[in-house]
């Protein structure tokens, strides 16, 4: 399949794009990760149904989207606005999400608020509101996020230049959860610098989202909102036998896995990773949950 680069105006700026497919079938939204693109998804595609049409998208602050307001810090529900915004520009719902890691929390939780818009949800070794922490870390925890929030704020973002393959080195060892392999690691870097002239190279990505964007609670209240609000859509939920996703994080999923009747899970060999370094491995899972039949 072809791909073409798409823009999509926001208020702040753009949301980069990326398309394949017949804009005429049905479509559906891909979510990349924290510090990923949607580069994450390039290989991928190619391996699923031609009679779809996708859209991965890089989220605000990350590979060629513009940033949010500076006004602020970056917060969890900015970026389910952002989405709703994509959603609205494709329009013709009800739509297929596919999110990895914080892409799959935010379709995830999308999903919950408006489960008429959603025909499908596919999850990649996600992770759902984040709540590996108890109330009496509350207290620190909060201070240390407000420290770091005020240092990202107040501290002007030093533009460092640096050489391509330079700043190659230094993307692959800072990546959150898992590694990746040189060659994914390539496509995602190369979205991910903009071109200051003379042979160098600045970083494109919000010093922001180094503070992290998601909603902190405890377990159970994740739980009471999984239960109220349940995803009722069909959902398949692949999982990394590899990962180095908290303990915390994958109990709530399989908590999540439990209280969701249409979600069938299914453990592959990999890493976080699993569908940028092996998308061969995924590719057949996903494209037997799309040839499922199913009404809202």
């Amino acid at each position: 399949m072809d791909d073409q680069e798409i823009e999509i105006p926001v208020p702040w700026g753009l949301i980069a794009a990326k398309a394949w497919g017949d804009k005429s079938s049905t479509k559906m939204l891909m979510v990349h990760g924290m510090l990923d693109n949607l580069e994450s998804f390039n290989q991928l595609v190619p391996l699923l149904p031609q009679s779809f049409y996708y859209v991965a998208v890089d989220l605000p602050g990350h590979g060629k989207s513009s940033h949010f307001p500076k006004c602020s810090i970056v917060k969890y529900w900015d970026y389910i606005v952002a989405i709703r915004l994509v959603i609205r520009f494709l329009g013709d719902a009800p739509i297929i999400l596919l999110g990895h890691s914080f892409g799959g929390s935010l379709v995830t939780f999308y999903t919950q608020l408006y489960p008429k818009e959603v025909s499908k949800l596919i999850l990649i070794d996600t992770v759902y509101l984040y709540s590996n922490w108890e109330v009496d870390l509350c207290k620190s925890y909060m201070i240390q996020y407000i420290k770091e929030a005020c240092d990202v704020l107040m501290k002007k973002p030093k533009l460092r230049k640096f050489e391509y393959h330079e700043g190659l080195s230094h993307y692959v060892s800072r990546r959150i959860l898992g590694s990746i392999t040189p060659t994914a690691a390539l496509h995602l870097y190369k979205r991910t610098i903009v071109d200051a002239g003379d042979g160098k190279y600045q970083k494109g990505s919000d010093s922001r989202i180094k503070c992290s964007p998601y909603v902190i609670m405890d377990a159970i209240t994740a739980e009471r909102i999984m239960k109220k609000y349940s995803v009722v859509c069909p959902t398949l939920r692949i999982v990394a036998k590899n990962s180095d996703m908290e303990p915390a994080i994958k109990k709530l999923m399989d908590t999540f896995t439990t209280l969701t009747k249409n979600c069938v899970t299914v453990h592959v060999d990999g890493n976080h990773h699993v569908h940028i370094n092996s998308p061969e491995t995924v590719a057949p899972i996903i494209n037997n949950f799309l040839k499922v039949k199913c009404l809202l």
